[in-house]
């Protein structure tokens, strides 16, 4: 695996992975025992899912094993500074790992840490690519990295109360 992700076009930046943070995924069954250290920093991102999610239904589709626990932590004194779920997608004629949620402090410094476990995961597990729903302002560093912007999503709320 590359500690460097290259920017496309003529752009001579490059984002480096940290060797500072340590990524890892939580086997479902231990989830519970770090869930308290964790559950801050999704709850923000399940916040911006305008209602479609509750932190109680993420915990219990963890649990469930329908989506993974990710943690990131500092490699010199273990102390977890974010977190991430993701889960499989399948498509008739693709399978993809989704990145549902994500959150913590300083993600500017792990987030390529992250990013480069998840996709060495996802080939590991014979998938196709990876693809996130994320607020605008990811596209600034993803866009810079070899991730297409496939479509938008608009939504129209109702009042049903």
């Amino acid at each position: 695996m590359s500690n460097v992700v290259k920017i496309k076009k003529n752009n001579n930046n490059t984002y480096k992975v940290n060797n500072n943070y340590i990524v890892t995924l939580v086997p479902h069954h231990y989830m519970g025992t770090i869930w308290n250290d964790v559950e801050k920093y999704l709850q923000k991102a399940v916040k911006r899912s305008k209602g479609r999610w509750t932190i109680d239904y993420l915990k219990n589709a963890i649990k469930k094993a329908e989506q993974e626990l990710w943690v990131i932590f500092t490699e010199e004194d273990n102390e977890i500074i974010g977190a991430a779920t993701t889960e499989f997608v399948y498509y008739p004629n693709s399978k993809k790992v989704a990145v549902q949620y994500l959150g913590g402090e300083n993600l500017p410094d792990w987030a390529w840490n992250y990013l480069t476990t998840v996709e060495a995961w996802a080939k590991d597990n014979k998938c196709d690519g990876i693809e996130c729903t994320a607020r605008f302002g990811m596209w600034k560093w993803l866009g810079k990295s070899g991730w297409e912007k496939s479509y938008t999503i608009f939504e129209k709320r109702f009042n049903n109360g």
